[in-house]
């Protein structure tokens, strides 16, 4: 049996053992696939629309808002790496009982599955920055080395109606005796009211803003649970994929997380260009809820068997093997994924910036 072709490695990268990734997880939860390179969704305009009263036999003709088809091509993700599966077919594994029971095949496959999960940890990285692009830029960024790619995600809303509020002065943060949080939570959170079906119920921070917004309640008096205030129980509890929740807002009805995670980039020669940056900006301010529609598309992958004849996989993660001649030699598995994070109601999430805006990396 040929444990390399993609047909056997697919069970092992299916959705419930990716990587953790927060904003994917949490808000990007439904996946669609497609058999297609391109994948195209609908905006539906569903405003709430008051029916007016008439008389006995008649009607009012509400007016239909329609929805609009947006066409996109996903950003190619595509890494690989160098496995020395096939040498431990006679060999026993680094760090491997020498009296272990394992057959060969067993170590085989085992060695595969922790390639597999390290090239999906890079892939699910991506991703996360992704939706962050999507959630707080409204500006999906793609960088490597052979491009560079940026679209703009609200086109098709007035630059005046789009759900970012930059605070400045007396307002920001920082300044812990004019400053008003709750006052721009509660403003935030009405506006998605008015403009969505959704009411939010989450609010996910920077390092920075988080900091900040700490400070204030200390500050305030607000963060000393022995007053018996609702507002203020804040119980930092570590999860798993750098993020920390703090606890609730009792008046607003919010849970308040931090988002903390980092990454590093690199380029083909393996020099690290870009490193300890945070995936979430340090002084925004996320408020939204799981139950908008956010959905993670995937578009077909394309398989070379050989020259002349290829076909398409309809999966959020195809594996493949090839063997090179070139350096690096030998046994490369890879692990492709074509990916879009779309978000149908961009309306329901609110971005602040109460520490002054940052620009996208």
């Amino acid at each position: 049996m040929d444990y390399f072709t993609t047909r056997q490695m697919l069970p092992l990268v299916e959705r419930e053992q990716w990587a953790p990734a927060f904003l994917r997880d949490h808000f990007f939860k439904r996946v669609e696939t497609f058999e297609t390179a391109i994948v195209e969704y609908d905006v539906i305009d569903d405003k709430n629309a008051i029916c007016p009263a008439s008389r006995p036999g008649s009607s009012v003709v509400i007016q239909n808002k329609g929805w609009k088809t947006i066409t996109r091509e996903p950003i190619v993700l595509s890494a690989e790496i160098q496995t020395k599966a096939e040498e431990i077919l006679a060999n026993r594994a680094a760090g491997q009982n020498c009296y272990s029971t394992q057959t060969p095949d067993q170590r085989l496959a085992e060695k595969i599955k922790r390639d597999l999960e390290y090239l999906d940890r890079s892939i699910s990285c991506a991703e996360e920055k992704f939706c962050r692009d999507v959630l707080i830029y409204g500006n999906l960024k793609a960088e490597g080395p052979d491009i560079v790619k940026s679209e703009n995600l609200w086109d098709y809303i007035p630059t005046a109606s789009q759900p970012v509020k930059v605070l400045t002065g007396t307002a920001l943060w920082s300044a812990t005796t004019t400053a008003d949080p709750l006052k721009d939570f509660r403003e935030a959170i009405r506006a998605i009211g008015q403009t969505s079906q959704v009411s939010a119920t989450e609010c996910v921070m920077g390092v920075e803003a988080a900091e900040a917004f700490m400070a204030w309640l200390k500050a305030n008096d607000l963060v000393l649970d022995t007053r018996r205030l609702d507002l203020g129980l804040i119980k930092p509890e570590a999860l798993k994929n750098g993020v920390e929740y703090w606890g609730r807002i009792g008046q607003l009805d919010i849970y308040v997380y931090s988002h903390e995670l980092t990454y590093f980039s690199y380029d083909t020669s393996g020099t690290a260009t870009k490193q300890n940056i945070n995936i979430f900006p340090t002084k925004a301010v996320l408020i939204g809820s799981p139950e908008a529609q956010c959905s993670m598309l995937y578009g077909a992958v394309p398989l070379v068997k050989k020259e002349d004849d290829f076909s398409f996989v309809a999966s959020a993660r195809v594996p493949y093997s090839t063997v090179s001649d070139r350096s690096p030699k030998g046994r490369i598995l890879s692990m492709e994924s074509r990916v879009l994070p779309i978000c149908k109601e961009p309306l329901a999430f609110r971005v602040l910036w109460p520490l002054g805006k940052q620009n996208q990396e």
